[in-house]
């Protein structure tokens, strides 16, 4: 896989990721692509992550922070869970995301790792309760068989019964509008999605062959996942077998 070609695409994956773009992410993509190109509105990625974010979290594909400066658990407690401290990890291979989300949430002190997620990440001081993984699966090279490289490097930094939670853009079998299917032919040929092929059912696939269990909903072009050990109480539950 490390490939001087492979190596090349991820570097084309995070090349846009750079101080004008991210000026304007957020409107663009919470704004407008997600309800009008993908179908699928922000309040859904928002609820999502309200759920499963936990005290001891990590950002796997950092962005602009834009989720977890809304939705922290910290600010948006329940009565059936509360904290005094959110323990936050971001990370990225951009250095412009890294940089942006940094200190857009420098109020809850992150810890910042800059790391390709296709090789095995760096020895952490504790396992985390939840990991997300939001639009980042859609942007990485490859197909979901390579994608699940990065999905089982993610799990052994989880603690026991912890979540690896997302979302990602799928490219087939779902119902695409005539824009969405030419942003989506755009950017892979750009090389900022690599995701022509991916399906509902290529990602369930992922996730089963590293978790127990597993719940999907796709909602317009977009993939609402999370996968646990742990029996997921909430959602629409795939139960697995680790193939």
């Amino acid at each position: 896989m490390n490939t001087p070609q492979w190596e090349k695409e991820i570097n084309r994956a995070v090349r846009p990721y750079s101080a004008p773009v991210l000026f304007f992410y957020d409107v663009g993509v919470y704004s407008i692509w997600n309800p009008f190109i993908w179908r699928c509105p922000s309040f859904y990625m928002e609820e999502h992550y309200k759920h499963y974010a936990a005290s001891t979290h990590l950002e796997a594909g950092c962005g602009t922070g834009y989720l977890p400066h809304r939705c922290n658990p910290l600010e948006n407690q329940s009565g059936d869970r509360s904290m005094k401290q959110w323990e936050l990890t971001l990370l990225d291979f951009s250095p412009g995301s890294l940089t942006w989300a940094a200190r857009r949430l420098r109020r809850f002190k992150p810890h910042i790792i800059r790391h390709n997620l296709f090789l095995p990440l760096p020895a952490i001081s504790h396992p985390f309760e939840s990991i997300s993984l939001n639009y980042v699966l859609h942007c990485l090279p490859g197909s979901f068989p390579e994608k699940e490289k990065v999905i089982a490097h993610l799990k052994g930094t989880l603690a026991p019964g912890g979540v690896l939670f997302g979302s990602t853009i799928l490219g087939r079998d779902v119902p695409l509008s005539y824009s969405a299917r030419v942003v989506l032919t755009l950017y892979n040929a750009l090389g900022s999605f690599h995701n022509n092929h991916d399906t509902e059912e290529g990602l369930k696939r992922a996730l089963s062959r590293n978790f127990h269990y597993v719940t999907c909903t796709v909602i317009g072009a977009v993939a609402l996942f999370a996968a646990s050990d742990k029996n997921l109480k909430h959602g629409v539950q795939t139960q697995s077998t680790l193939l």
